[in-house]
Parts: structure tokens; C-alpha cells; sequence
């Protein structure tokens, strides 16, 4: 199954069939499972277990109804036991059109108490993950325990996560550029979230027009997901963000979507005003950011590393693979400590120690990563529970 890795949100939440695993009313539903690009197949796992605890998840373009479950859950070439995820019978929003996605693995900077239980990162035992998010073809690649240094130059630049009791990786930003021009902030120092899982970048309206009322030609526009810009196609422009005071570039690729949207040669930039959606924080970073630069997650103590692309990361340009090992159908897997891997053209980008599963009928949850930005706003994280029997 392809799921959105996503920093922004907790759990790992699957489109499960059948639709009535628990009494809890969620039999009654509707059951978009069915039409998922994948649904996880229950009945063909012997590992599986639901309990009678039913969930509902909302986030910040979606929701889904689920029940809470345990299985043996494989990505890339690690397994591990008994990990916690929510089986779901109804989503709303979580899949785009045309993609493969079916899912989302949630990567919060830790597990909070209102967690369903164990999730995938603790189960395996890993202290950090390493992300690329490709700009060029919808791919990328997941390091599990530690970084792929083929994938960028320098040395990674760690910024501590500032909310200790918060799940979202939280930076404090020290400044955006726009061109050689410094924008003046709503506040010195804001808390910016680092979401992996979302589609544009969401800031506040002040800044949204800060950034791009100056841009020749620029235009406001209202979309269904809340005011945005567009802008000549060929803006050259760079936007600047800088953390720990070191600055990190967004490429005018990453702003800018490709094909006008009118027809004056107006392109719709990656943007929204984070007012037009409520519940959300005032900034969040995601794919134009994420794709100008590599990204680590170190979980403790909790902190987003940034490093500078390396020429080989410009010419990735495989299509992203599943590399999955059957595990044991007693849900006994080996342990899996450091390292996972994605595959490209067939070479695993690898780094650590690997202790692939081995065994029988390959019946377990098995996931495989997909970081395609898809052209539709696509706000996967920033999730609350609300908890059923």
C-alpha cells in the first residue's frame, strides 16, 4: 500500500476492509475503503487484531472513521510486531485522484499520551529518518535510523523542536527573504511547523501578501482552499527561509505551478493564507520547502536537521518501488533497529545496519512510501482524536 509520509500528523491510517471490524457503530457508514486505490485485507492477515475502541480522525483536509488495531507492519525491508494503526472503513479527503495513495503514516515528533499505542517508529526502534522529496517526478526517498549522504552536500543543521508537548516538529523561524528583500513578520521568531505531509506552504495572510503583493504582474485570488497568488509563469524570484541563521532557498520550480491558470500567463503559486482553514497553526512548511533541501527527524532529543541538496538528488529520476520482505504469519518478526530503505531503479538507498524479516505467507500490513506532490492543496496532518466505544 502507498501511504503519505506525513510529519505533520501521529498515527498510521490505513483504508481497511471489512467494514465492520469493531461494534462501534462504524459497520453503519458509508465504506470508502471499497473504492481505495489499496485497502488493507483484514481477514487475509492470521496477526491481526482490532480491539472494540473505535476512532475518529479529523484533519486538516480530511477525516476518517476507524477502528484501533495491531499488526506486523513492513516498510522497505524492516518488520515489526504488534504496531498500533487505525483501520479505516470511511476516509474523506485523504486520497488525491489519480495517485496511488492510499493511506498516511503519520511521524510525530514523539508518541503523545492520546496516541492510539505504539506506532511503527518506536516498535522499530528507530532514532531518526531522513527525507528527500523529489521536485522532478513525484519521488523520493525514506531513511529509517539516520540520512542517505548521497543525497546532499555540507553537513545537516539540527534546529531543537520547541514545544516539548506538542507532536508537531516545531522550529522557530528566524526570518523570510523574497528576493534580497527581508519580510516583516506578525510576530519576532515565529513557530513554524515542518509538515511533510502537505502540499504548499500556509502562512499567515500579512506575510502571504508580503511575499507576493511586490512580484510584477502578481495577482490575489480566491481558490477553494482559501486566498493564494498567482504570478507571472516565469517569476524568477527566490524565496528565502532562515532557521538558526542559516538560509534555505525555494527554488522558483517549487512555488510556481506549472501551466497558466489564465489567460493573461498567470501561474498559481504553491500558497495559501492559513486563515482560510481553521484549526491550522499560522505557518506551515511543506513541499515547496521540503523540496529544496534534505530533511532529517531525529526523535530524541527532537529535532529538524536541514542540509543542501547534493547534484545527485537534482538527478533523481527513478520511479519510487516497493521493497517489501514477507514476515512470519506469527507476527514474531526480527528486530529491526536502524535503517529501512526506498527503493530507485532497483538500488536501496541504504545507510546502518539492516535486519530484514524472514519467513512465511506475506499476509501482514505492508507499506511502501510515496512523496508525490499532488496539484490539489493537500493538508494531511495536524490531527485530533476523538475517541469512541
Amino acid at each position: 500500500m502507498d501511504v503519505v509520509v506525513d510529519t505533520g500528523s501521529i498515527e498510521l491510517v490505513l483504508p481497511s476492509l471489512p467494514c465492520d471490524l469493531t461494534s462501534s457503530g462504524l459497520s453503519s457508514r458509508a465504506c470508502s475503503a471499497a473504492s481505495a486505490p489499496a485497502a488493507f485485507l483484514s481477514n487475509d492477515s492470521s496477526t491481526f487484531t482490532a480491539s472494540s475502541l473505535g476512532v475518529n480522525i479529523a484533519y486538516g483536509t480530511g477525516s476518517a472513521s476507524c477502528a484501533v488495531a495491531h499488526d506486523v507492519v513492513s516498510i522497505g525491508e524492516l518488520s515489526a510486531a504488534n504496531v498500533t494503526f487505525a483501520a479505516c472503513a470511511e476516509t474523506s479527503g485523504l486520497n488525491v485522484t489519480g495517485s496511488p495513495v492510499s493511506g498516511i503514516l503519520g511521524v510525530p515528533s514523539h508518541n503523545p499520551a492520546s496516541s492510539l499505542g505504539t506506532n511503527l517508529w518506536e516498535a522499530l526502534g528507530a532514532t531518526s529518518i531522513g527525507i528527500f522529496q523529489n521536485r522532478n517526478n513525484q519521488t523520493g526517498a525514506l531513511t529509517i535510523g539516520g540520512d542517505e549522504p548521497s543525497l546532499y552536500t555540507g553537513q545537516i543543521n539540527y534546529n531543537d523542536v520547541v514545544n516539548a508537548t506538542s507532536s508537531f516538529w516545531e522550529l522557530k523561524l528566524d526570518a523570510i527573504h523574497v528576493g534580497i528583500q527581508l519580510l516583516g513578520l506578525e510576530e519576532l521568531n515565529p513557530t513554524v511547523v515542518i509538515d511533510s505531509g502537505t502540499s504548499v506552504l500556509a502562512l499567515p495572510v500579512s506575510t502571504l501578501d508580503s511575499m507576493f503583493s511586490a512580484v510584477p504582474g502578481s495577482q490575489a485570488i480566491d481558490t477553494t482552499a482559501g486566498q493564494s497568488y498567482a504570478v507571472p509563469c516565469d517569476m524568477t524570484l527566490n524565496i528565502t527561509f532562515t532557521f538558526g541563521n542559516i538560509s534555505y532557498v525555494i527554488q522558483p520550480q517549487d512555488i510556481v505551478q506549472q501551466g497558466p491558470i489564465t489567460t493573461g500567463g498567470l501561474c498559481q503559486v504553491n500558497a495559501i493564507s492559513s486563515d482560510s482553514i481553521s484549526g491550522i497553526p499560522p505557518y506551515i512548511l511543506g513541499a515547496p520547502f521540503l523540496q529544496s533541501v534534505y530533511t532529517v527527524y531525529r526523535f530524541a532529543p527532537a529535532a529538524v536537521g536541514f542540509a543542501t541538496l547534493s547534484s545527485q538528488a537534482s538527478d533523481f529520476s527513478a520511479k519510487l518501488t516497493d521493497a517489501l520482505v514477507p514476515v512470519n504469519t506469527s507476527g514474531t518478526a526480527q528486530p529491526a533497529v536502524s535503517t529501512a530503505t526506498a527503493k530507485a531503479s532497483g538500488q536501496s538507498l541504504s545507510r546502518g545496519d539492516q535486519r530484514p524479516a524472514t519467513g512465511g505467507a506475506n499476509d501482514q500490513v505492508h507499506v511502501s512510501e510515496w512523496f508525490g506532490t499532488p496539484a490539489a492543496v493537500f493538508i494531511a496532518g495536524l490531527l485530533f482524536l476523538s475517541l469512541a466505544r
